[in-house]
């Protein structure tokens, strides 16, 4: 039996290492990128900045705005800005990321502005809302109010409404294995569709950090521990760390930050089970014994 668990153990600190490698790929990539990446609208009045941490920390409206764009159209350039700055910043740190090939840069054609959905005009409890959207949200501004207010208020509500929360959801209390692989399916699923949507040149080398890590962590999901109750610490913060990536894959550029909360959940579950692997209970030492004396 205690050759068998070493042997366990064993595995899973190599299967960390690869996740360890992972880790420290995608935050090479990170490091590289520029401080702020920006983004316009086609009308070029609307510009917003999101940094190296993957938060909106700037959005700029030209003085004469109302000129070349009516008020009811502004939500949509906001999220056009808003989609190609996360594209820029998303293209800069795929592209950053070690690749077998040496495909041409190309860079990756912004996307069209989706569908303006305008907010009822007389609510002005709530003059700017943001809604989740294929890149990442969906600004929503009422007209009225856009038209009327001074350019400067205009500029600093739409700000804080597409500031990316610091928050994302809370710990989970407790998580069978059930709930860790039907999670960590999901997260596959989200990382590797979100991948795909990258240009052909930047996406072999996302996908295939995804698909590292999550071989890593099936198969170390897949290995006996000594009990449920002694793996149960890992299983809950790595239920815990898959859910805080869901959480940020859909933030606008959220990618890079998804794909690296995903690898280190991925050296953080090989760890905690390597843990519980080396220590069986009491309760289990003392029954195989008891076993033991009765045969």
């Amino acid at each position: 039996m205690s050759s068998r668990r070493e042997t366990t153990t064993s595995t899973l600190r190599r299967l960390g290492a690869v996740a360890e490698t992972v880790v420290s790929d995608l935050a090479a990539g990170r490091a590289a990128l520029p401080r702020l990446a920006m983004g316009s609208d086609d009308e070029g009045v609307v510009h917003v900045g999101i940094d190296r941490e993957g938060d909106v920390v700037r959005l700029d409206l030209d003085a004469h705005w109302r000129d070349a764009l009516p008020p009811e159209r502004l939500g949509a350039a906001v999220t056009d800005a808003l989609a190609r700055a996360a594209e820029i910043r998303t293209g800069d740190w795929a592209s950053a990321l070690p690749r077998p090939d040496a495909a041409s840069p190309v860079r990756p054609t912004p996307p069209a502005a989706g569908p303006l959905v305008v907010p009822a005009d007389g609510d002005t409890s709530r003059p700017v809302a943001v809604a989740p959207g294929p890149a990442g949200c969906v600004v929503r501004i009422a007209p009225g109010w856009a038209a009327d207010a001074d350019g400067d208020a205009v500029r600093d509500a739409v700000l804080a409404a597409v500031r990316t929360a610091a928050g994302g959801p809370g710990p989970v209390a407790a998580a069978g294995l059930g709930d860790v692989v039907g999670l960590q399916g999901r997260g596959h699923d989200t990382l590797a569709a979100a991948a795909a949507a990258l240009p052909p040149f930047m996406r072999h080398s996302v996908l295939a950090a995804v698909e590292r890590v999550h071989d890593v962590t099936t198969t170390a999901l897949a290995l006996p521990v000594s009990s449920q109750a002694v793996a149960g610490p890992a299983l809950r913060d790595h239920a815990s760390a898959l859910r805080r990536c869901l959480h940020l894959v859909d933030r606008p550029a959220g990618l890079p930050e998804a794909a690296a909360a995903w690898a280190e959940a991925g050296v953080a579950l090989t760890q905690g089970l390597a843990r519980a692997r080396s220590r069986p209970p009491v309760l289990g030492r003392l029954g195989r014994r008891l076993l033991r004396a009765a045969g």
